[in-house]
């Protein structure tokens, strides 16, 4: 299977954020990086209760949100790696994840610019630079409105021959459903 530049570009993006969200679910429940300095602050956690309920603590708290900001950067870096991997033309055909996930990740950068420290800032902007390089290149790269030059003439060509064609090339876009509909075979008219 060849790759395009876009597709591994994306997939280069995805694999950052999965990165991050791995070492962060890491961290989470091993040792004390995510830890506070001070052990009163600690202690101070373990006990005090959150205005919303009484049936945890802010220490389990804490740990959960940690868990779970994991997972949803492991679950991003996953399913767009994959898409762009295996489902390109799904990926770069769809303006509502393509936005989605550029979207993701400005939010991303925004509150790790606010509320974090340099490695995952640092770390998400990268990210975001190979989303958005990809996002470009994908934009350059011409689409496909018409029918390959081997579907020429009077044998036409069916929508899956289209789709071949498109794969073949290395194409990220698939056929639009308009270019589709001019390269199906029509029935001819009975001529008796």
């Amino acid at each position: 299977m060849t790759f395009t530049l876009p597709t591994l570009l994306m997939a280069a993006s995805a694999g950052v954020i999965l990165l991050l969200g791995l070492a962060h679910l890491l961290f989470t429940f091993r040792g004390q990086r995510l830890h506070p300095r001070e052990p009163a602050v600690m202690a101070a956690m373990r006990q005090a209760l959150p205005r919303i309920t009484r049936e945890t603590t802010m220490w389990r708290a804490w740990v959960g949100f940690n868990a779970s900001h994991s997972f949803g950067a492991i679950l991003f870096g996953l399913v767009w790696a994959w898409l762009a991997l295996t489902q390109p033309a799904l990926l770069f055909g769809s303006p509502f994840l393509l936005v989605l996930g550029a979207l993701l990740l400005a939010a991303y950068v925004h509150l790790a610019w606010r509320y974090w420290f340099s490695i995952p800032f640092r770390g998400i902007v990268l990210a975001l630079l190979l989303y958005v390089a990809a996002l470009a290149m994908s934009a350059s790269a011409a689409p496909i409105s018409a029918a390959p030059a081997h579907c020429s003439g009077a044998s036409g060509c069916d929508s899956s021959q289209a789709a071949s064609s498109a794969v073949a090339s290395g194409s990220t876009r698939m056929p639009s459903p308009a270019a589709v509909g001019v390269m199906r075979r029509e029935p001819q008219a009975n001529s008796r």
